[in-house]
């Protein structure tokens, strides 16, 4: 009798956990249904963050890239071709359908990586939205300017690329340095070149300079009544792939790294 009722209960146990897996299987939302931080594609991007939370200036980001000419990659380059490579693994596409597609922005505003999207939802993105991130040159090459402050930038460091932001209210400057191809790239993807003596400078600017000493952010309190603005980042690319990211906003043009107007002065002049 106890093994007919063991046998009974087995069976029982058996049918109810079969009902509970029944039914749709799918856990991920559509395009157009709410998504943590943001929404699908009809109601737009997770993200549209620009590289400053606040500030005048909220338009880094909105064009796209190039290699360097010289073919060498630096670290927005990198991430650029990982993309590509999980976005044509994970999700079915061909390079050439994604060819012409800001790819660093868009995985920034739709987080494909960590969201559960389908092959489907993404294709009907980037159909619905597509327009929003076509690529013309421009912000592969001034990626760098997005990062954050922060890194450390050591002494027998061979510093291959320098990026400057400088806004100050109206003047707004994004300066890109390639030390490698001796090229300067001005608020625009068209490069111009730099002399022999313009490249030694900006190789011997940390040390010229004394930036190996600078705090990475120069953020601080501000005088009441103070009308100017100044939001600046410096950015130093080495070798060895590292990164060094100094920054830092002030409304009375106090807190700002020692001899950080000489250093402004010297960038741009080599610009000119």
């Amino acid at each position: 009798m106890k093994k007919m009722v063991c046998i009974f209960l087995i069976c029982m146990v058996g049918l109810w956990t079969a009902g509970c897996g029944s039914g749709d299987s799918k856990t991920g939302p559509t395009v157009t249904e709410s998504r943590e931080g943001g929404s699908g594609a009809e109601a737009g991007p997770v993200s549209t963050d620009s590289i400053w939370e606040t500030g005048e200036d909220r338009s880094l980001s909105d064009s796209g890239v190039t290699e360097a000419e010289d073919g060498s990659m630096n670290k927005s380059e990198t991430e650029f071709r990982e993309i590509m490579e999980f976005m044509t693994e994970e999700y079915g596409f061909k390079e050439k359908e994604l060819e012409g597609y800001d790819l660093i922005r868009l995985m920034k505003d739709y987080d494909f990586r960590n969201l559960d999207y389908t092959a489907d939802e993404v294709r009907e993105i980037l159909e619905d939205q597509g327009k929003y991130y076509q690529n013309d040159g421009y912000t592969q090459l001034f990626y760098a300017l997005n990062a954050e402050e922060g890194g450390t930038l050591d002494r027998d460091s061979e510093i291959t690329r320098i990026g400057f932001y400088y806004n100050e209210g109206t003047l707004i400057r994004k300066v890109i340095y390639d030390l490698e191809s001796k090229k300067i790239y001005d608020n625009s993807a068209e490069p111009k070149e730099m002399t022999g003596e313009q490249c030694s400078a900006l190789t011997n600017l940390a040390s010229e300079y004394g930036i190996y000493e600078w705090d990475n952010t120069y953020d601080g309190e501000e005088e009441s009544g103070s009308t100017g603005s100044l939001r600046w980042k410096l950015v130093f690319e080495c070798s060895d792939g590292s990164q060094c990211v100094y920054g830092g906003y002030t409304r009375d043009m106090t807190n700002l790294p020692e001899r950080f107007n000489e250093i402004k002065k010297l960038l741009l002049s080599i610009t000119e």
